[in-house]
């Protein structure tokens, strides 16, 4: 298994299929799409109650279940964020903010990385940089 294989299963799955807890959580508007300026290029994230995943649409998440089940272990094709975004996508259920700053995204990355969660991330949810 690799990267084309799992950006096959993902873009090959069916809504019908997933689960409704991924749904509920898809309802929330837990992904959100990070616009990088004017750039017509997005990156995705999930923002859950205890950990944020940074997300590359069909082919990567940074959870643990990605990074054990699908790329080391290779027991799955997928983890549940990547399918959530896929979902997310095809129904328009995110939200989207801008940022103008390449060091703030930088930052946004580390955190995640480094603690799990990224404070950066979950303040800018809360201010005006909120597209519609």
């Amino acid at each position: 298994m690799d990267v084309n294989d799992t950006e096959k299963h993902v873009t090959s799955f069916s809504s019908k299929n997933i689960d409704r807890s991924v749904i509920g959580r898809v309802g929330l508007k837990k992904i959100v799409r990070v616009k990088i300026g004017d750039r017509n290029y997005f990156i995705y994230f999930y923002v859950g109650e205890k950990h944020d995943h940074m997300i590359i649409p069909f082919s990567y998440c940074s959870c643990k279940n990605f990074l054990i089940k699908v790329m080391t272990k290779k027991t799955k094709l997928s983890c549940k964020h990547l399918l959530m975004l896929k979902y997310a996508l095809d129904n328009s259920l995110f939200r989207t903010i801008r940022i103008n700053n390449d060091k703030i995204l930088k930052n946004i990355i580390d955190e995640i990385i480094n603690l799990g969660i990224s404070p950066t991330l979950r303040k800018l949810l809360h201010t005006r940089n909120m597209e519609k």
